[in-house]
């Protein structure tokens, strides 16, 4: 161990006693494309389609997923 190693060894050593720690892991489902766009419509469920604010949200997601077609 080097002299920066030693110097956090007693706060370690400390937080270890005092707390105790659960590893957790990510819910990929929470990150998969479809629970995005899920979560995203739940968000303007209330809110017109042609409301402004709503399209462009929709634009930005669905460009992030790669199904918006430019509709020029």
């Amino acid at each position: 161990m080097n002299t920066t190693d030693r110097s956090v060894e007693a706060l370690d050593s400390a937080l270890r006693r005092r707390f105790s720690f659960v590893e957790m892991l990510p819910q990929a489902n929470l990150l998969s494309p479809s629970a995005m766009f899920c979560r995203f419509l739940w968000k303007y469920e209330k809110v017109d389609w042609q409301n402004s604010e709503y399209q462009k949200q929709e634009k930005t997601i669905l460009e992030f997923l790669g199904l918006w077609k430019n509709q020029s």
